[in-house]
Parts: C-alpha cells; structure tokens; sequence
C-alpha cells in the first residue's frame, strides 16, 4: 500500500463524507408499506403473469398446411 499523504487522507474522507450526505438526502419508504405495495402489484398483474398463466399455443411450433388427398 503507497504511503499517503495527509492531503491524500483529507481529500479521501471529504469524498466519503460527500458520499454519506448524498445517501442521507434519499427517501426512504417503511418496509411494512412497501411490502404491501408489492404484494398488492403482484396479486394484480398475477392475471398477466406469463410464468404463472402460460401460453396456450407455442407461437414458435410450425403451423401445418392443408393437405388434400
């Protein structure tokens, strides 16, 4: 590890410091709330859900033609 100078240290804690204001200033929802909200959205969009309501037809199987005997 390079030897750092004391001007390297301010400078590195300024930036953590500008760092930990920036998280600061993020809102933040309560988890009961927000787990809530996404249960709500799921129970929703269940009906839309491709993984929980697949497709009836495989839209990549070849259609057959019509063949007359």
């Amino acid at each position: 590890m390079p030897f750092q100078t004391k001007s390297d240290q301010i400078a590195k804690l300024r930036g953590t410091a500008d760092q930990m204001r920036h998280h600061l200033k993020v809102d933040r929802m309560v988890m009961s709330k927000t787990i809530a909200e996404i249960i709500g959205y799921c129970n929703h969009m269940a009906a839309e859900d491709p993984l929980l309501n697949p497709v009836k037809d495989n839209p990549f199987k070849d259609k057959k033609s019509c063949a007359i005997l």
